[in-house]
């Protein structure tokens, strides 16, 4: 069960959406019978600060939505969730995961927006002092993890890349394996939305 990922945070340099919580598990019995189920969306991009995404569920099985990342302009910190946002550049942290959910977003970059959290790793956490000089792969979102759930293995809740800073000659982070979105582009104020689970 995923839940829906956060929105990446908008103005420049904003932190990657967090994934949505993941929750596996084997030998799950199920009957010949209905189930309520709940599929989170992602969260709405914007010009602040991230939206978390919706949670997901079933059977009673409830996983959390990521967080949305951090913004320069705004609320600088990533916000909680499944996965945590990453922050904005500077001495700025991501914000927390859920455990047995998902991980912390990155954070504490000089001049780069940090990788929300995925389901298998955190986003890079620097010190927020030295500037950055990482390229895309340091400010990349989270891995997510994999599942053989469809028969084969694919991997699910990868975190959202950190934002474009040119002119430090920081690229736009990619998204986590497993359905993180790439960082936004430099100069441009809205973010883009966390992704609907299908």
């Amino acid at each position: 069960v995923v839940a829906g990922g956060g929105s990446g945070g908008g103005s420049y340099v904003g932190g990657g959406g967090g994934a949505g919580g993941m929750r596996t598990g084997a030998g799950f019995s199920v009957s010949n019978s209905s189930y309520d189920i709940v599929i989170g969306a992602g969260g709405t991009g914007t010009i602040y600060t991230g939206n978390d995404g919706a949670t997901s569920s079933f059977a009673g099985v409830t996983t959390v939505g990521g967080g949305g990342g951090g913004s320069h302009s705004y609320t600088y910190t990533g916000r909680a969730g499944g996965s945590g946002g990453g922050g904005t550049q500077g001495d700025y942290a991501g914000g927390a995961g859920t455990s047995g959910q998902g991980n912390t977003g990155g954070g504490r970059l000089y001049a780069a927006g940090a990788g929300g959290g995925g389901k298998g790793a955190t986003g890079l956490i620097g010190d927020g002092s030295a500037p950055y000089s990482g390229g895309a792969g340091g400010t990349a979102g989270g891995v997510g993890a994999a599942s053989t759930i469809s028969g084969s293995s694919v991997y699910y809740a990868g975190g959202g890349g950190g934002g474009e800073r040119s002119a430090y000659g920081v690229p736009r982070g990619n998204g986590g394996n497993g359905g993180g979105g790439q960082g936004g582009p430099d100069g441009v104020a809205g973010s883009t939305a966390g992704a609907v689970n299908t």
